[in-house]
């Protein structure tokens, strides 16, 4: 029993740390420019769903609640699927990571004067107003947050792939 406790923490940190160096080897493409988008006619909604049924285990574990509002009409873009898959993935984990037991995530996809707007929010502490301007940054954490925290790459990199998508 103690040998497969041990087993599941070493699987735990390995899979932590290949999402890190993944994230270092993703941002480094982007810094040379490196990266291709292959773009197709998507519904986004599709990459919604997708996402946060991806992500329903992670937030069910931490006793947080999620919530989507997506229109009932297709929402067709021409996207990377991937790299869109991977935003939203960056941003919900960071919701996730942010939001205390209880709280709330919301993930949403609107049209608006002819924009697709995919947001994502939560009912954390919040962001420090001096912080907001640096968020996006590579390897920008707050400091002193009171979550666990990790490399700074995930806003970077989700904002650099929306950049890339035109938006």
């Amino acid at each position: 029993e103690v040998r497969q406790e041990l087993v599941g923490t070493i699987e735990h940190h390995a899979g932590w740390l290949e999402g890190l160096v993944s994230d270092l080897l993703e941002s480094t493409r982007l810094e040379a420019g490196q990266i291709m988008l292959t773009r197709q006619p998507t519904d986004l909604r599709l990459i919604v769903e997708r996402t946060v049924r991806a992500m329903a285990p992670l937030i069910q574990q931490r006793g947080q609640h999620l919530e989507t509002a997506l229109p009932e009409a297709p929402l067709a873009a021409d996207v990377d699927r991937r790299r869109m898959e991977q935003v939203l993935t960056n941003l919900v984990a960071n919701a996730c990571k942010f939001t205390p037991k209880g709280g709330h995530i919301w993930v949403a996809l609107a049209r608006n004067n002819g924009e697709l707007i995919v947001s994502v929010a939560d009912d954390g502490e919040g962001i420090p107003a001096e912080h907001l301007p640096h968020l996006f940054q590579r390897f920008y954490t707050v400091p002193g947050g009171t979550a666990r925290t990790g490399l700074g790459l995930g806003l970077y990199i989700a904002r650099a792939m929306v950049e890339l998508h035109g938006g």
